[in-house]
């Protein structure tokens, strides 16, 4: 039926809202959750992605603002305190949990930092042992 649960009902702002996290995180609990993320690897992320755990996961990433985030510690003048490579590995767990596509012009594709982002990302992941490509 309609009105969300596990029926697979309800409108896409009705699923949008059940997901949503409420109240405001502190800056400091934002960072812990990048940290922490930053520190997986790519098999413990395609587990935040599997079955009904994309919801929950996309919906916490969302909620931080994990790019703004992200982009924030990348552009700090000090440098960032966690490595690029792990930063744009969460950057990959956002995209793949928005179900981002490939971007449509050269300009947008440099925007969005498709290389960086996605692609350098996904090669490190198949490099990681996990995967054999012929």
């Amino acid at each position: 039926g309609r009105g969300g649960g596990d029926s697979g009902g309800g409108t896409k702002e009705e699923k949008r809202a059940g997901w949503w996290l409420s109240g405001n995180l502190t800056n400091g609990a934002k960072h812990a959750v990048m940290s922490a993320l930053a520190n997986m690897g790519w098999m413990q992320h395609s587990k935040l992605l599997a079955g009904a755990k994309v919801g929950a996961t996309k919906a916490l990433l969302r909620s931080i603002h994990i790019g703004a985030l992200v982009g924030a510690e990348l552009k700090r003048k000090a440098g960032p305190r966690i490595a690029e490579e792990k930063l744009r590995g969460v950057m990959l767990l956002a995209s793949v949990a928005r179900g981002a596509k490939f971007p449509v012009s050269e300009e947008e594709y440099r925007k969005v930092e498709w290389e960086a982002n996605v692609v350098a990302p996904l090669q490190k992941a198949c490099r990681g042992g996990k995967f054999e490509i012929a």
